[in-house]
């Protein structure tokens, strides 16, 4: 209720974000016709709709023909588009309350808004809006690096970009073989040497993350010309409807080579 009672505060203020969620499905292999769109809200706090989608079966052999079967199901999700569940058949459709560009809108409580969106990538376009903590990444992410082989210190800020605090509960940092040269025995020693975000970041703030990698720990590679290419990974926990991962790639030189 607290949530609900500043969400509300903000959307009259007009500082509100409220990101906008796809209602998650995944078709059956060969669905067609897939259509899904939110029509209402819960009591429970959520988000009812439908899921749609046909399947084509064809028999084999002489005088084969082809049966298409139409899957109608009334589905649920949370306000951040997670599936809660589904019972089989259509529920009725309303009339879509306002087209809003790309948006049409079937039921909007002020704070949260749900229907379907064609901008949505794929074939299934439902979506909901709502408040929610929420960041990006302000540094470049995925990117690909040439480094020696020895210690690489790396920075990764994000901002707090939604509606709330955004409340960290776990902060991981791990390294990954990339490409067709594992490495032996590791992919050297990966550790965060600043936590500048701590548990929580105010909606607005930035902070960021200093990251060590140190690929000297790597006794030797069998690539002949000394290269070992690691993947270093970023992962946060928190209280965001999404969590994204802060990636770099290297391709770490002058590794000793393997004797054969």
């Amino acid at each position: 209720m607290k949530r609900v009672l500043v969400a509300l505060a903000l959307v009259l203020f007009g500082t509100a974000h409220a990101y906008e969620y796809k209602l998650q499905f995944t078709p059956p292999p060969g669905a067609r016709g897939v259509n899904v769109v939110g029509y209402a809200f819960t009591d429970t706090g959520g988000v009812s709709g439908l899921i749609h989608y046909a399947l084509v079966r064809c028999s084999s052999g002489r005088g084969a023909h082809c049966i298409t079967t139409q899957y109608d199901y009334t589905a649920t999700w949370d306000l951040f588009g997670n599936p809660t569940g589904s019972v089989a058949g259509a529920p009725t459709a309303p009339a879509p309350l306002y087209v809003d560009g790309t948006r049409t809108v079937y039921a909007d409580n002020g704070t949260n808004k749900t229907g379907s969106d064609s901008a949505i990538p794929g074939v299934d376009k439902g979506f909901v809006i709502t408040p929610s903590s929420h960041y990006a990444w302000q540094s470049p992410n995925g990117q690909l690096y040439v480094i020696p082989d020895s210690p690489y210190t790396f920075s990764a800020s994000l901002l707090s970009d939604g509606d709330f605090n955004l409340n960290v509960a776990q902060v991981t940092v791990s390294a990954a073989p990339s490409g067709f040269l594992a490495g032996f025995p590791n992919q050297g020693v990966v550790s965060i040497s600043s936590d500048g975000c701590g548990t929580s970041v105010s909606p607005g703030a930035s902070c960021a993350y200093v990251v060590t990698y140190d690929p000297t720990t790597i006794q030797c590679t069998p690539s002949t010309q000394g290269l070992i290419y690691t993947t270093i990974t970023l992962t946060l926990t928190t209280d965001a409807a999404q969590n994204f991962d802060f990636t770099q790639i290297y391709t770490v030189t002058g590794v000793p080579v393997c004797d054969d």
